[in-house]
């Protein structure tokens, strides 16, 4: 838990575990022991995501208005001093905005750092 809010965890870990695993292994982490009293939220972030102001705000209240079980948004793509190479990944990466099923399969549509999701999502 963070000290400047009670609803946020931190979870590190000392070793390096690539980013697919230590993502689900600090969820996994997050859900056997933070309480639950009502389904949460759950969004990720690493060492270089720099998010909007209002992104958690505006990805829950999308989540909750459309009753899906996750939601992910666009990005901008950056250098690491902050200058903006392209206002939108899906443009820079060529992305399909409304992709088929047949299309996820073999693109992935949705960053990991730009998506929300339930809980129950979570656990699943």
């Amino acid at each position: 838990m963070t000290e400047e809010d009670e609803r946020l965890f931190l979870v590190a870990f000392e070793e390096w575990r690539g980013a697919a695993d230590t993502f689900l292994s600090g969820l996994e982490h997050v859900l056997k022991v933070a309480p639950s009293p009502d389904e949460r939220c759950f969004a990720f972030a690493d060492q270089d995501d720099l998010w909007f102001s209002n992104k958690l705000v505006s990805s829950v209240a999308e989540l909750r208005a459309q009753g899906v079980s996750a939601v992910h948004t666009d990005a901008q793509v950056m250098k690491s001093d902050g200058t903006v190479i392209a206002q939108s990944v899906f443009s820079f990466e060529g992305r399909d905005l409304e992709p088929g099923v047949k299309r996820l399969f073999f693109r992935n549509n949705a960053t990991g750092m730009t998506m929300v999701l339930r809980e129950s999502l979570a656990r699943a």
